[in-house]
């Protein structure tokens, strides 16, 4: 049996791969690219140091650390730009020194880019990464990682109307592919 990872970067590495490049965020908080991940001709950006520090959660849970993911097919990584996501998702979280919830609609916000319909963000459980991903057991607190699902407009409403879990059980009909910026929304435009 191997080795439980030492430090935090060689658990994201063992689950998600080598880090393949970076860029600082902030000045404690960094984002990293993970090639051909969840699977090939798409990447995985994660930021790296949110965990630590430690943030709320809403309601009565636990502190926490948190990590945020955002995956999107290779072609559409410069117009997309996933590490001004993280940026700005890792900014707000320190500025509110809270964990977004799962089910948390971020936006819209207006097109990610021209050439996609997507505005906003769904913070949902990293169902497209290996499950020991999340379990790390490091740190005092619970580590919770944050997969930022770009989403289009009438999605967010959805959400909004219906709640996080009936727009999930839209995700497992529908089953359409996440990392795919161009894809149909799963929902109605009304």
């Amino acid at each position: 049996m191997a080795a439980k990872p030492a430090n935090f970067v060689e658990h994201m590495e063992e689950h998600l791969g080598r880090i393949q490049a970076g860029a600082r965020l902030s000045e404690s908080i960094h984002g990293v690219r993970f090639a051909d991940m969840p699977e090939p001709g798409a990447s995985t950006f994660a930021t790296l140091g949110l965990t630590h520090h430690v943030l709320k959660q809403g309601g009565d849970g636990p502190d926490v650390r948190v990590e945020f993911l955002v995956a999107c097919r290779d072609e559409v990584v410069d117009a997309f730009n996933p590490l001004s996501v993280l940026a700005a998702m890792s900014d707000q979280a320190m500025d509110l020194h809270t964990a977004p919830p799962r089910g948390t609609v971020i936006g819209p916000r207006g097109r990610f880019f021209p050439a996609s319909e997507m505005e906003a963000l769904y913070c949902a459980a990293p169902t497209y990464f290996h499950e020991e991903l999340t379990s790390f057991s490091g740190f005092p607190e619970p580590l919770v990682i944050v997969w930022l699902v770009p989403i289009h407009p009438a999605e967010a409403r959805f959400i909004r109307s219906h709640g996080w879990q009936r727009f999930e059980e839209k995700l497992d009909e529908a089953n359409p592919d996440l990392l795919d910026l161009g894809r149909a929304a799963v929902v109605d435009h009304g």
